[in-house]
């Protein structure tokens, strides 16, 4: 029997809740106790019928409230998402540009040291040749000093 009555004032707890009055919006007791009380007529309850309704009201009422809690609740925390997430988007693009500004002084700093590399290696090629060229005349003069001609020997 009472099970009967809570799911007949279950089914009337969401007819109830859909209908508010006026510009308030409470629910409209009529309504809800219209549903209600037909639940607990299912139930054999006929008398009790106001007392169920009202009850259910208080239920539906409490109900209300923490929805509306909850509601207000997870508004705050949406908000609080949204501006997080407008503050890592704003660090988010001063990273990037960060980034994108340290890439272009690294590739223009590989350049620079491409260059002096280049530079670098041009150079001990041409030390390099002139020390083979001052080597071949050292030997050249030590084969001449050995045949004996000297300095001013030649000629």
């Amino acid at each position: 029997g009472e099970g009967a009555g809570e799911a007949g004032g279950g089914g009337g707890a969401g007819a109830g809740s859909s209908s508010k009055s006026g510009k308030t919006g409470k629910q409209d007791p009529k309504a809800a106790g219209g549903a209600g009380g037909a639940g607990g007529g299912a139930s054999g309850g006929g008398a009790g019928g106001d007392a169920d309704s009202s009850e259910e009201a208080a239920k539906l009422k409490t109900r209300l409230e923490k929805l509306q809690v909850t509601h207000l609740t997870l508004q705050r925390e949406l908000q609080r998402a949204e501006q997080m997430l407008k503050a890592q988007s704003a660090i988010n693009e001063d990273q990037s540009a960060e980034i994108a500004e340290l890439t272009a002084q690294l590739s223009d700093g590989a350049a620079t040291l491409r260059a002096k590399l280049n530079d670098y290696k041009s150079l001990a090629e041409k030390r390099l040749a002139r020390c083979t060229s001052l080597e071949a005349q050292v030997k050249q003069l030590m084969y001449d000093a050995r045949r004996g001609r000297g300095r001013g020997g030649r000629g």
